[in-house]
């Protein structure tokens, strides 16, 4: 009895609780409606998006966005939905300013939308440009779909588009003459114009040397004549002496024995003289 009341009662406050969960999701579907109303009102009448969508989904894309068919343009590759898929987006397919790469599983959209950014420069210098934006999105099975964003390495992918992109062609016949004339005449100019510039400065810095040389030649000319000059000066001189030297030891000695002779005759005469007295 008491496990019937309670089923009974738990019943009751289900059934209770139920009407009033109804009210409240019916306004917010009413007014998720008027907002997409209201949206589309004030986009201009044409597609709104690409979807580039998994082949195993089941669901038509219009009814998963609610969004009539003409205001989205479906790509659905063949085979299989991962890395082996490549799709090339064309200038001419970029008619919408989303592009929406849409998978069951994050790491199959993040494969193609790597693949398909490798493979569509027009893609890339679109959205380098900021005219499109190029989204992943994943589908659960109830049909609640999460937009993941922008690719992680999106920035790494158009740098290395960048880095290996050729530059373009130029005609043969009127790049090849023009380029190698000039080549040939830009470097022979400055070879030319080097050597003459070395020339002129040889030329310029020689007289300037011969200028220097006979400068310091006519210095050691007037250094070495003053030097001869007072060589002869001090020679005279050097001589003279030596000649009165000569000229007074001569003379001194003739005076010495006269002196001698004069005293040896004093003596003798006073010798007389004394003896006699």
């Amino acid at each position: 009895m008491k496990r019937i009341l309670f089923l009974t009662l738990l019943f009751c406050t289900v059934a209770a609780s139920a009407p009033a969960a109804a009210p409240e999701a019916a306004l917010q579907a009413l007014m998720l409606g008027n907002e997409k109303y209201a949206l589309q009102q004030s986009l201009e009448p044409a597609t709104l998006a690409i979807v580039v969508a998994d082949p195993a989904i089941e669901v038509p894309l219009a009814d998963l966005f609610g969004l009539p068919e003409s205001r989205l343009a479906v790509i659905r590759p063949e085979g299989t939905f991962g890395p082996e898929t490549s799709l090339a987006v064309q200038d001419s397919d970029l008619t919408a300013p989303l592009v929406v790469i849409l998978g069951q599983d994050q790491d199959a959209v993040w494969a193609v939308y790597a693949n398909i950014v490798q493979a569509s420069p027009d893609l890339i210098h679109a959205v380098l440009k900021g005219r499109v934006s190029a989204q992943g999105a994943v589908v659960d099975s109830d049909g609640m779909v999460t937009v993941l964003g922008a690719h992680p390495e999106l920035q790494t992918l158009v740098g290395q588009y960048l880095l290996g992109a050729p530059a373009p062609a130029e005609p043969e016949a009127a790049a090849d003459a023009p380029a190698e004339a000039p080549a040939e005449a830009v470097t022979e100019a400055p070879a030319e114009a080097a050597e003459e510039t070395v020339a002129e400065e040889q030329a310029a810095v020689q007289p300037a040397d011969d200028e220097a040389n006979a400068q310091e030649a006519a210095t050691e000319e007037s250094a070495a004549q003053p030097e001869n000059a007072a060589a002869p000066a001090e020679a005279t001189p050097a001589a003279e002496a030596k000649d009165a030297q000569s000229s007074g030891g001569g003379s001194g000695v003739l005076i010495a024995i006269l002196f001698i002779a004069a005293l040896v005759g004093t003596i003798v005469y006073m010798e007389k003289t004394v003896l006699k007295s």
